[in-house]
């Protein structure tokens, strides 16, 4: 009985999985110019659903690297505490130690994985060097990588490949996860209800200052059975926004 136990616990620990991810543009809406600062300091704005996907994907830790200075950790916590998103490390950067966000982010997620041997999901966006640096994690470490995920906020120059998942709302990921059998039926339908009643929603999907797309066919949402449905009036609802 004991050994079948400690086999027990082997099989799920070999499942185990951490998050890291980016902050603006991929957890929070940040935006550009001089209104970003206002938000990054006050804002508590996060994009619809993230918050929920935290909650129910069963990641062991999650990390938030940022490129965000030291100086506004506390505003950063504040967005954490907020939306109830609960982070095992936030890692901000030294402004004045002459480091390009490149280098910055792989040398942060690099020393992630070299203190650990799970497995992670990588979350991004497209407005910075987040699938530059992620492109590079996975071609080093191509067994530790379970999937990226790369929001697109800018206008799309998608590379057609197998090794990023863009997405532009948190359902695209959802949906993702549960083909992958790391989220389950009820996680999605808990994540869709977020998207329920999308009135007044439609600016925490695609700000104003983000891209957003006017064709159902540019949508990155995969099909799964039993969701096509409601995904696809969701969708429909989404693009007559983007058409508005």
């Amino acid at each position: 009985m004991a050994k079948f136990l400690i086999l027990l616990l082997i099989s799920f620990n070999a499942f185990s999985f951490s998050i890291i991810s980016d902050l603006d543009e991929t957890i929070k809406i940040t935006g550009h110019g001089p209104r970003a600062v206002y938000n990054a300091l006050r804002s508590k704005k996060i994009y619809l659903g993230m918050n929920t996907l935290f909650s129910e994907l069963d990641e062991d830790n999650l990390y938030v690297i940022t490129a965000s200075p030291n100086q506004i950790r506390r505003f950063i916590f504040k967005l954490f505490t907020h939306n109830n998103i609960d982070v095992e490390e936030l890692i901000t950067k030294n402004w004045f130690g002459g480091e390009g966000t490149f280098e910055y982010k792989y040398r942060s997620i690099e020393n992630i994985l070299e203190s650990s041997e799970e497995q992670f999901i990588l979350m991004g966006d497209n407005t910075s060097e987040d699938e530059a640096v992620y492109r590079e994690i996975k071609k080093n470490y191509p067994n530790r990588i379970l999937a990226i995920y790369i929001r697109v906020t800018k206008t799309p120059e998608l590379s057609v490949d197998n090794e990023i998942n863009y997405f532009y709302h948190t359902i695209d990921i959802a949906l993702n996860e549960f083909k992958s059998k790391r989220l389950s039926n009820k996680s999605v339908l808990n994540i869709l209800k977020d998207f329920a009643i999308l009135k007044n929603k439609y600016e925490l999907i695609f700000p104003k200052f983000a891209y957003c797309p006017t064709v159902e066919e540019d949508l990155l949402t995969p099909r799964v059975f039993g969701y096509s449905i409601v995904v696809d009036q969701i969708n429909k609802e989404l693009i007559k926004h983007c058409l508005n």
